[in-house]
């Protein structure tokens, strides 16, 4: 079952959470692609980690590594030295064997992290065929290893919490926009992206239900955050694509709402005809089709007040 829209104009907590897992999986790719060039920087992921761990946990952690290149066993360290954390691009045993003997040799008296009581050992990648529960010959309480986006604890964080996260990593991505369209530029972007297959083909002639519910997901991400999310899969989302739906005024929010509304309709003819084929019976096409051919209606009558071409010419279906 499809996800329904919550068409109260700001983005879910579930829109920002899914641009979150798209933004770290980007950072990986990234991180990655310099790392078989020989031109990766430790100090990126360590800065991820520090500003999204501190945001989404609620800690005070600082990068070592700013003061010493290198830092033995721990790459972070909250401000009371309490907790350390080892953070790298791609977790295997061997690093975890390596990273908890020299944290026991430093965490001695007299030694640099004497008091540090736990680790964390994440990566923002686990290697394959690797068993976490493998590693742990010590107190599990004081020890945490495993992935880095699981310590992040997205399901539980407000949409406040997952704004800023998303927001960094925007900006560690290199996805950020540098400049905010304008409110005409915002709708005319709007009104090009609808003008897609999922929106104006016939239900018979649809291959994949499920890229078409996508696209319709995209639609209403688009006009809700402003983020631009194309059909490939390998391509980043594209932030302030369009002004968000809370920043355009009253009256342009009450007409893009209306149209968020008959995208769920659709969404939901959709959902009720319960499609296991690409093709369906005529009467459920037709139930779809009803929806679509109002969604069209809307969107085209919305664009004739904003003195927008409208998008779907009367040829391309019937009423």
């Amino acid at each position: 079952m499809t996800q329904k829209l919550v068409s109260s104009g700001a983005p879910t907590p579930g829109d920002y959470h899914r641009s979150i897992l798209r933004l770290l999986g980007l950072a990986g790719e990234q991180m990655s692609a310099q790392s078989r060039e020989g031109a990766y920087v430790s100090s990126e992921l360590e800065r991820l980690g520090c500003e999204l761990l501190n945001i989404s946990r609620g800690l005070d952690l600082n990068n070592e590594n700013c003061f010493k290149t290198n830092t033995p066993a721990v790459d972070l360290l909250t401000r009371d030295r309490s907790l350390g954390v080892q953070i790298t691009l791609e977790l295997n045993i061997s690093k975890v064997k390596k990273t908890l003997k020299k944290f026991g040799e430093l965490t001695v008296p007299g030694g640099s992290l004497h008091g540090t009581q736990k680790l964390w050992i994440l990566g923002l990648r686990l290697e394959p065929r690797t068993d976490p529960p493998t590693w742990k010959n010590t107190d599990p309480h004081n020890v945490v290893f495993g992935s880095f986006r699981s310590q992040l604890m997205l399901e539980s964080l407000d949409s406040s919490k997952l704004e800023r996260i998303e927001r960094s990593l925007l900006q560690i991505t290199g996805c950020q926009m540098t400049s905010e369209p304008s409110e005409q530029e915002s709708l005319e972007r709007i009104i090009e992206f609808m003008d897609r297959p999922a929106v104006y083909q016939y239900s018979k002639d649809e291959i994949s239900w499920t890229k078409c519910m996508s696209a319709l997901d995209a639609v209403a991400l688009l006009i809700n955050s402003g983020v631009k999310l194309d059909d490939g899969m390998n391509t980043a989302p594209v932030t302030g694509w369009t002004r968000p739906l809370p920043t355009l005024n009253p009256m342009l929010r009450t007409d893009l709402k209306t149209i968020l509304k008959q995208v769920n309709a659709v969404k939901i003819a959709i959902n009720r005809a319960d499609p296991r084929s690409a093709m369906l019976d005529q009467h459920q096409s037709q139930f779809i089709d009803t929806e679509r051919a109002k969604l069209r209606t809307i969107v085209n009558a919305f664009a004739k007040k904003h003195r927008i071409q409208p998008p779907f010419p009367m040829t391309r279906f019937v009423e």
